[in-house]
C-alpha cells in the first residue's frame, strides 16, 4: 500500500471509530459512480449533506455504460478505471440504496480495493447493458443533462479530498 493509501485508510478508519463511538452503529463504505455522487440530483435526495470520504479512479472489473440519464458496471473479464466517490452509510441508508437501485436491475456486490486496500460495497447492474447504452470509455459519467452547478462547494469538496475537480 502506498503512503497516500495508508493515509486515506487512516482517516477513514478513524472516521468509522468516532461514528461507533457515537451512535453504536456500524458504517459500510459505498463507491458511487452515478446520480448519487456530489452534485448530481439523487445525491441531493438520498444523500444530502453527506461527503465523500475519498474520490477517486479505481480499477474495478466492471465496464461503464450509460443512456445519458444514468450509468451502470456491468461485469468484464478486464479491469477498468472506474470513478468513483466513497461514502460511509449505516445499515438503514444501504437499505434505503438498495431500495432506489432494484427495481432497475441492480444489485449490490462486495469488492476490494486494491489500490486502497478497501472492502467497498458498489451497485452492478443484473444483465448486459440494453441497446440504448454506449460504453463510457473514460470510467467518469458526467451527463449535462443531469449535472447540478458545481461552484464553490465542490471545487472546496474535491480540494480537501485531493480529488480532480473535472467538469
Amino acid at each position: 500500500m502506498t503512503c497516500g493509501a495508508k493515509r486515506i485508510r487512516s482517516a477513514i478508519d478513524d472516521a468509522r471509530g468516532s461514528f461507533r463511538v457515537a451512535t453504536g452503529r456500524p458504517l459500510t463504505l459505498v463507491a458511487i459512480y452515478g446520480t448519487l455522487k456530489v452534485g448530481y440530483f439523487n445525491h441531493e435526495l438520498y444523500l444530502k449533506g453527506a461527503l465523500p470520504v475519498h474520490s477517486r479512479f479505481v480499477d474495478l472489473p466492471f465496464e461503464m455504460y450509460e443512456n445519458s440519464e444514468y450509468p451502470m458496471l456491468v461485469a468484464s473479464s478486464k479491469r477498468h478505471p472506474i470513478w468513483v466517490e466513497l461514502f460511509e452509510v449505516d445499515a438503514d441508508k444501504l437499505q434505503e440504496l438498495g431500495d432506489l437501485e432494484a427495481p432497475y436491475d441492480y444489485w449490490r456486490e462486495t469488492l476490494h480495493l486494491e489500490e486502497l486496500s478497501l472492502e467497498v460495497e458498489i451497485y452492478v447492474h443484473a444483465s448486459p447493458p440494453p441497446p440504448s447504452f454506449t460504453l463510457v470509455a473514460t470510467g467518469e459519467w458526467r451527463p449535462p443533462s443531469l449535472k447540478l452547478r458545481r461552484g464553490k462547494r465542490f471545487a472546496k469538496v474535491s480540494a480537501r479530498l485531493g480529488g480532480q475537480a473535472t467538469e
